[in-house]
């Protein structure tokens, strides 16, 4: 690379080397990205319309506004982002447009530039699609009063984005060309006295006209689907969604009182519901203050809905929640970091428990301490006390609960040197004493979530060597894993609580998750795989405590509770029901109970197996 031509451009090659998704272009394209820029001033002006038509626009300072036809609030857009995407890709078809609401610098890319990058980086092209579909379907707004608005049990109505454009059974081929392309539409309906009497796609013109070289003259019907397969307009998205799935079609013509009013398009449901946790994670780190930071948590559970109506595993959620409370401490500490000033030293922030094991949901409280470079002296200890508290309060804004047990970096037995900390694990496998075990139970499930992620690696490798002659700990951690059962009686029906708020329900993280992660945490341990992730300890183990198929089925026993565990999550944020790990099994369906039974059964021979191997035929 040429380093007098990045000397000149540093400034802009920082800015880039910051800004997704330019961040992940290579040293070379991104200098020659930036030779292609050009910087543009724009001053705050009531509502004077920026020009978008040409050019796309990367914000280096100051803010924009995006709004729709409606002149609703769609997008609020800050350092580092971009707009002017959704016109040059899409011709604009959502109407939006840009203001600026503070004095403004842009790098602009003129249009032929920016789609040569696209072609030739498909990442970006994907990107920017994605980004597009976010803004179009104004899933997230910045009016903190108003939910999303697009939901699954919403009609289909909603979603029909153009007037209704249509022929006649009697227009030919090259009339209803034409139609479609002065609409700007993919398909056509064909309406005969207000009835509707056939489609024609897009794809009908590729396959039927083009590869055939069918005469355009001839009458449309001969390439339409004629009867064609329609939805009430009442009826919820999720309908439709379901029947162009399992039919095959991309268009779905909308009825109403016997008559179409529209169409809706695969497109349009896929706008309606893809939501880009990229960006949901980039407006966390986007906003100003801990007020509006906080604000973003509601719309969590628009995320998670979208989750599970398109069958995302439970595992795959566990990350995305992950991701999600890993940026709320990222953006915590960088709020602190305002308040108290940058720390006297360099330091990691911890996560344990379920954060660390990336299975946090909703109601999570917090686990955490502090790595420290070095041993602090008596102002520095004041700071990191300060500070850590600070975060700490910020967390439990953003909608993680305080940990009861104190268990959290504001408390300065959590907050140790590399050293510190291999000390503490070391006395804990040394003298395995109720408290010692409670805290390894805890402890031991732990990930950097900021910071130098090797710090980590130094203490697991002292531990290591430690675990290796480690018996007596780890008979101890058995036994303490083994007094809690999973609730099955005698006859194998469920064991469920007799009185009280959860009358007829078990806990299905307590008595059924946490034993397959004590489980897991033991064999990983003993076995020297210090992962966090309960379902990389049990993927990865080997035949020495549990047997092979004994460990797939206790894999598949965690899955099946993560599942039934975010269901009924699911349920009881619909409903506004407070969110609990309890359940009514007699609620499931009888497969769904019966396989809640094998999960059952299987921890309990996998507790069995552990026990014969660490407490010599114990009675379990």
């Amino acid at each position: 690379m040429n380093n007098t031509a990045r000397n000149d451009l540093k400034d802009v090659l920082d800015f880039l080397d910051e800004a997704i998704p330019f961040s992940a272009l290579t040293e070379q394209q991104q200098l020659n990205l930036a030779r292609k820029l050009e910087i543009e001033y724009f001053p705050e002006r009531a509502k004077q319309r920026i020009p978008i038509d040409e050019c796309i626009y990367l914000i280096r300072t100051g803010a924009f506004e995006i709004v729709d036809d409606n002149n609703r609030l769609v997008d609020r857009l800050g350092e580092g982002e971009c707009f002017g995407v959704s016109t040059l890709l899409h011709d604009n078809p959502d109407q939006l447009r840009v203001y600026a609401i503070e004095d403004s610098l842009v790098y602009r890319l003129p249009k032929s530039e920016f789609l040569s990058l696209l072609e030739e980086e498909k990442s970006l092209r994907l990107f920017f699609e994605k980004l597009v579909n976010y803004r179009a379907h104004q899933f997230f707004t910045l009016d903190t009063g108003r939910q999303s608005d697009i939901q699954h049990t919403q009609p289909v109505s909603s979603l029909i984005q153009n007037k209704l454009v249509y022929c006649s059974v009697q227009s030919s081929i090259r009339e209803a060309a034409e139609i479609m392309r002065e609409n700007k539409v993919s398909c056509l309906l064909l309406v005969e006295k207000k009835c509707l009497q056939g489609i024609v796609t897009d794809r009908d013109f590729r396959n039927r006209v083009v590869a055939d070289a069918l005469d355009v003259d001839r009458p449309i019907t001969d390439i339409a689907t004629m009867n064609t397969t329609t939805i009430v307009h009442d009826a919820p998205i999720l309908e439709a969604q379901m029947l162009m799935s399992n039919i095959g079609i991309h268009h779905l013509p909308v009825i109403q009182d016997q008559q179409p009013i529209g169409v809706i398009t695969a497109t349009d449901i896929v706008r309606a519901h893809s939501v880009s946790l990229v960006h949901f994670v980039d407006r966390i780190f986007r906003e100003k203050s801990a007020v509006r930071v906080a604000q973003l948590q509601s719309q969590v559970p628009s995320l998670f809905d979208y989750w599970i109506q398109a069958d995302v595993s439970a595992e795959e959620i566990g990350e995305s929640f992950a991701v999600i409370g890993d940026a709320f401490v990222r953006k915590a500490i960088e709020l602190a970091k305002e308040t108290h000033g940058e720390p006297p030293m360099r330091f990691a922030w911890l996560a344990f428990g379920s954060q660390a094991r990336k299975e946090q949901s909703f109601a999570s409280d917090q686990d955490n301490g502090l790595i420290l470079e070095r041993e602090p002296d008596e102002a520095e200890a004041a700071f990191f006390a300060a500070f850590s508290d600070t975060v700490c309060q910020l967390l439990d804004q953003f909608g993680y609960m305080l940990c009861p047990g104190d268990i959290m970096a504001r408390n300065a037995s959590w907050r140790k040197t590399r050293v510190g900390w291999q000390q503490v694990f070391g006395d804990w496998i040394d003298t395995p004493n109720p408290e010692a075990l409670l805290n390894a139970s805890i402890f031991f499930d732990m990930r950097i979530v900021y910071g130098d992620s090797t710090w980590l690696d130094e203490i697991k490798q002292v531990l290591l060597v430690q675990l290796e002659k480690a018996d007596l700990f780890f008979m101890q951690m058995t036994r303490n894993a083994l007094r809690a059962k999973p609730p099955l009686g005698f006859f194998r029906s469920f064991i469920v609580n007799e009185s009280g708020e959860h009358e007829h329900e078990l806990d299905i993280k307590h008595h059924g998750l946490a034993l397959i992660n004590d489980l897991a945490r033991i064999i990983a341990l003993a076995e020297g795989n210090l992962s966090a992730s309960t379902s990389d300890r049990l993927l990865s183990a080997s035949d020495q405590y549990l047997q092979k198929p004994l460990r797939e089925s206790l894999y598949e026993a965690w899955l099946l509770l993560g599942e039934l565990k975010i269901e009924n999550q699911s349920r009881q944020i619909k409903s506004k029901r407070p969110r609990s790990n309890y359940i009514n099994p007699d609620e499931l369906s009888p497969l769904r109970r019966a396989h809640l039974k094998n999960a059952f059964k299987a921890i309990a021979r996998a507790q069995k197996a552990l026990a014969q191997h660490y407490l010599r035929a114990a009675n379990v």
